[in-house]
């Protein structure tokens, strides 16, 4: 048989050498796509969680709507978990707040970080359930307040937020 030809003798059968026909460029990126999409669901689906679903925490202002300058204290309490879990051994706080503009937050965030109160120690003696924090607004306008608890991998075991709504003074002279 001449080199070439359509039609090739292999193993003691001929058969047609086929032509992959090109792919489309709508074929290639829906293929993108579902990869894309997959990859996402892998790494969703298959990174374990930090802790069990059952940890929560709950967060209370002192209040939901003041008058500048306005303190505010904020209460958080860590809710579930086992008191035997490392992962909520020596949480570190990070608190932080923003100003938010007609439902959007704004990306100037205040942050302050406390470590945990064990990182001396070796072994701590009971995990802390409840975590308080306390910020002064000379400004009128909501801000969004938000508490993350972190371990010692850095890795976010807890998180929550409160909007609150801080309104013009009723003495001028503030303003």
């Amino acid at each position: 048989m001449v080199a070439g030809n359509a039609r090739d003798f292999e193993g003691g059968k001929m058969y047609r050498r086929t032509r992959r026909k090109p792919c489309s460029a709508r074929r290639r990126i829906g293929r993108i796509v579902i990869t894309g999409i997959q990859a996402c669901l892998l790494l969703i689906f298959a990174a374990p969680p930090v802790v069990a679903d059952s940890v929560k925490l709950s967060i209370s202002p002192s209040a939901s709507n003041l008058f500048a300058p306005a303190r505010l204290s904020v209460t958080c309490n860590l809710t579930g978990g086992s008191d035997a879990d490392p992962a909520l051994l020596c949480l570190a706080e990070e608190w932080s707040y923003s100003v938010v503009f007609e439902n959007v937050t704004n990306r100037e965030v205040n942050r302050s970080m406390r470590e945990s109160p064990c990182a001396s120690q070796t072994q701590p003696a009971a995990i802390a359930r409840e975590f308080t924090n306390s910020f002064l607004f000379m400004r009128p306008g909501r801000y969004m307040v938000r508490l993350e608890l972190r371990n010692r991998d850095g890795k976010v075991v807890a998180s929550n937020q409160v909007s609150v709504r801080v309104l013009r003074p009723a003495n001028p002279e503030y303003q």
